[in-house]
């Protein structure tokens, strides 16, 4: 099978990216022949990564993310390569694919996944006439999660049919399982520190300021590390150190050895107020550290109620924090519906399903 998955950025950075990618190499691995086209390439190992994985890559290098001309080498790319299925994965590329669809073979098959409750198009509220026409030119419409699919059909309209379906993201859990915990030295860290972890995008949906109030209300022996980069760098650092909490909590940047910063962690914290998913949260579960979250609708579809506390409320974090003890591991049954395994077979079923819904219309 032909598979062309098309998303934004030609880098690892973003959890979208990173999921592709993971999921691209693992359908190369099966024998399917993969392509990944982005509008622009960020990271300049991501096409030598992609090609030791089996997995062609195609960079658009285009300035403009709305120019129309990427619609017209959309279309170019998928009548010369006689793609099965082409997969997209953000807000842009599902918008053009109204376009494209129509310029391409009736023989393609079209499947995107939403991964977030919200998008650029929902900001406008005079652009629900146009998402309804856009998702319904997809053969699938896949969601994350069902707190994802839930806000999607709200926002659309639509009723719950063949079209929409739920595909949890997968992680790699091996990886994950078997990763080295960090030396604590490397991090400045003691040994009988209480190591508290947060992972994420420096963004205002992430809350991360709600993680470093926390502190105020914890003993010294608990210490902070926040990995991740993001806009709002600047001022989380501010806080720390108006809060006098330097000496408390690091903020590491952007990391590639997550699995080992988290190994050498004794509980991760998720303060998100918006998730579609909550990838990070089945990454610490996958490397057997008690996991505390806000409670939002997508973390309350993984986690148990103990392990939640009410969003942006620091005191009520700090105090499940210091009960993380008493908070139950997921056995690896719950971990294993995560794995990058499932969520590729998941995905191929899906691909057959839309190939074999083709072939049969074609042939009427």
């Amino acid at each position: 099978m032909k598979i062309l998955y098309i998303q934004e950025f030609g880098d690892t950075n973003g959890g979208v990216q990173k999921l592709i990618t993971q999921l691209a190499m693992a359908m190369a691995t099966k024998g399917h022949d993969v392509t990944i086209l982005s509008h622009r390439q960020d990271d300049y190992h991501y096409a030598e990564l992609l090609r030791q994985g089996g997995v062609k890559f195609v960079n658009l290098n285009m300035r403009h993310r709305f120019s129309p001309w990427k619609a017209l080498k959309y279309i170019t790319l998928i009548r010369s390569q006689h793609y099965d299925i082409v997969h997209t994965n953000h807000s842009i590329p599902q918008a053009w694919s109204l376009v494209v669809s129509k310029f391409c073979p009736r023989s393609v098959g079209w499947i995107t996944t939403e991964h977030a409750t919200n998008s650029i198009r929902r900001k406008f509220n005079w652009f629900r006439f146009f998402d309804r026409q856009i998702y319904r030119c997809y053969h699938r419409v896949v969601s994350v999660s069902l707190t994802v699919q839930h806000s999607l059909l709200s926002w659309t309209g639509d009723t719950p049919g063949n079209r929409y379906v739920v595909v949890r993201n997968g992680i790699d859990t091996k990886t994950l399982a078997h990763a080295n915990p960090i030396p604590r030295t490397d991090l400045s860290l003691h040994k009988d520190d209480i190591v508290v972890c947060s992972i994420g995008r420096l963004s205002p949906e992430k809350d991360f300021s709600t993680f470093i109030r926390a502190f105020c209300f914890l003993p010294q022996q608990y210490k902070g590390i926040i990995v991740g980069d993001g806009e709002l760098k600047g001022s989380l650092q501010e806080e720390i150190s108006r809060l006098q909490l330097s000496d408390r909590i690091q903020m590491t940047g952007t990391r590639k050895d997550i699995g080992s910063i988290l190994k050498a962690s004794d509980i991760y914290v998720s303060t998100s107020t918006s998730e579609g998913f909550g990838l990070t949260v089945i990454e610490a579960s996958a490397c057997g550290i008690p996991v505390i979250a806000s409670r939002i609708p997508a973390f309350e579809e993984l986690l148990g109620p103990a392990q939640l506390f009410p969003p942006s409320d620091s005191r009520a974090l700090a105090e499940i924090i210091q009960h993380a003890d008493s908070i139950s591991r997921p056995d690896d049954k719950f971990i294993c519906q995560f794995s990058i395994q499932t969520m590729t077979d998941n995905y191929l079923q899906i691909y057959n399903q839309i190939k074999k819904q083709i072939d049969a219309t074609c042939g009427q």
